[in-house]
């Protein structure tokens, strides 16, 4: 066994590594950024899974890592670091440091939503072959993004050419870093329409933090201003000169402010990228010196499309008329059976038994209602704890998690992947399909994407797209504690709330 600690941090220049760093350009359009400047602050990778683990585990190569408190200082993009690590081998295996599977010290990076950025981190030899019982410093180099943002960062060992130390069970942990500079801006949600016509002008709010080392001046010979651009879908610049806006004071570091900006959109039809760059006159676009923008999709096109949606589907039970029937709106007032006979004529209706759960689809297509649905990852946590298990035989269990313990879902390729969000270790990876089950019933199972927590049980599998399939399975009862006060409000009548729940048994 091996314990990591993270002591002392040494910071390497970029530039006496010889690293590539963005200089700072003029705030005029140029050539190259006319192709387009975007693509970086785009890219991000297809999958924020990582590569399935090959080799054979031994547990003389586990190891247990920590990490001290407080947060780091703020690095600079590109920037490596040096960070001393303080190793204690406890197993009964040598480490060696060359031959043929040498141990190496390295690291996996995420971005700040969890995304994989990258899962081979440089990798560091060893000064030296490691004996059972050393314990001492060691120096892990460490290369920050080219763009800014807050990371994570998971160390981590390696015997090359066999495994990760991770795969055997290592817990991981991450410790977040941020790399900025004196310009740096986070950009939040905005008001930019989905559609509109050649050319149109419409007010916008944009909301921009300063993240940057430096205030932003509001005036003087370089203020700084919102602006924005137009990319067509092949990431060609179509209007990199968008409007500018002013800043209504000088902003600190750290301190948010809301533009209301005078949009135009471009002549010509299609689908665009709209921008927001902030730029410091007669210096540089933010984008130009690794800040990335923030992008809303919107479609020019003649003409107005309206999208909208009503209460109900048109089918059915009426929630208002079923209302009005219980409140007497005719001169009689109907009882919850009467109601339903009303918009189910010659429906026979019969005591459902307990035993058969419904099966209620929470990720893709379906968006429950709340505009918000499951793609490619899902977590989950229970109140009272959880287990995983083989959805086919439940007396197989996969991981047993504590109480409000996460548990973390993503695909790669046709394989599922389970992952314990405490410790970052893989607890399923496989094609079968699973199931989530809380160690009280009573307890629902909270999914962060949905932003809902679900009685009953949870199950979990790949679908053909290579996305999630999740589902829930629960009692008739259960369901309708959820889905009746979603339907109706509680202070509407009793014969109103009976007749709906009779519905929404069927």
């Amino acid at each position: 066994m091996a314990v990591l600690s993270v002591g002392a941090v040494v910071i390497v220049g970029a530039d006496a590594l010889g690293i590539d760093r963005p200089a700072a350009s003029a705030a005029a359009p140029t050539a190259a950024a006319e192709t387009r400047a975007a693509p970086v602050a785009r890219g991000r990778p297809p999958h924020d899974d990582a590569p399935l683990l090959l080799g054979i585990a031994t547990g003389e190569e586990a190891a247990h890592i920590a990490y001290p408190d407080g947060p780091a200082l703020p690095a600079l993009p590109g920037e490596i670091r040096s960070v001393e690590v303080m190793v204690r081998n406890d197993g009964n295996e040598l480490w060696q440091a060359t031959g043929a599977n040498p141990v190496m010290l390295s690291y996996h990076l995420y971005d700040a939503d969890g995304h994989l950025i990258a899962w081979d981190g440089l990798r560091t030899t060893l000064p030296f072959d490691i004996s059972p019982g050393y314990d001492g410093a060691l120096a892990l180099r460490v290369a920050l993004p080219a763009r800014t943002g807050t990371y994570s960062i998971k160390p981590d060992l390696i015997r090359d050419g066999r495994a990760w130390f991770s795969s055997l069970g290592t817990p991981q942990s991450a410790f977040p870093l941020r790399v900025t500079s004196d310009l740096d801006a986070t950009y939040g949600a905005t008001t930019a329409p989905a559609s509109i016509v050649p050319g149109g002008e419409v007010n916008v709010e944009v909301r921009v933090k300063n993240t940057g080392l430096r205030a932003w001046p509001a005036g003087g010979d370089h203020p700084v201003h919102l602006g924005y651009h137009w990319f067509d879908m092949s990431s060609n610049a179509v209007v990199w000169d968008g409007v500018r806006t002013a800043l209504p004071h000088d902003v600190a570091p750290g301190e948010e402010v809301a533009f209301t900006v005078d949009m135009r959109a471009p002549q010509g039809e299609g689908a665009y990228a709209l921008a927001w760059d902030m730029v410091q006159e007669g210096t540089a676009w933010f984008s130009r010196v690794a800040v990335p923008m923030k992008e809303d999709t919107v479609v020019v096109e003649r003409g107005v499309t309206f999208y909208g949606k009503g209460w109900g589907h048109g089918i059915g039970l009426s929630q208002w008329g079923a209302q009005g029937w219980a409140e007497g709106a005719t001169g009689v007032r109907l009882v919850g059976e009467q109601i339903v006979a009303k918009y189910f004529p010659g429906a026979q209706l019969s005591r459902q038994p307990i035993s058969l759960p419904f099966r209620v689809l929470l990720s893709a297509p379906s968006t429950a209602c709340i505009a918000r649905t499951i793609w490619n990852v899902a977590r989950m946590q229970s109140p009272g704890g959880m287990r995983l298990v083989n959805d086919a035989d439940p007396s197989v269990t996969y991981f047993d998690a504590a109480a409000n313990q996460p548990v973390r879902f993503t695909t790669y390729g046709s394989t599922l992947i389970a992952t314990d969000g405490w410790s970052g270790r893989q607890v399923y990876v496989g094609e079968d399909t699973v199931t989530l089950v809380p160690k009280q019933w009573w307890d629902p199972i909270g999914i962060d994407q949905k932003g809902l927590a679900y009685r009953g049980n949870l199950q979990v599998q790949v679908r053909d797209e290579g996305n999630l399939r999740v589902v829930n399975y629960v009692s008739s009862d259960d369901y309708m504690r959820g889905a009746l006060p979603g339907e109706m409000p509680n202070d509407w009548r009793i014969e109103a709330l009976r007749a709906q729940a009779i519905t929404a048994r069927t």
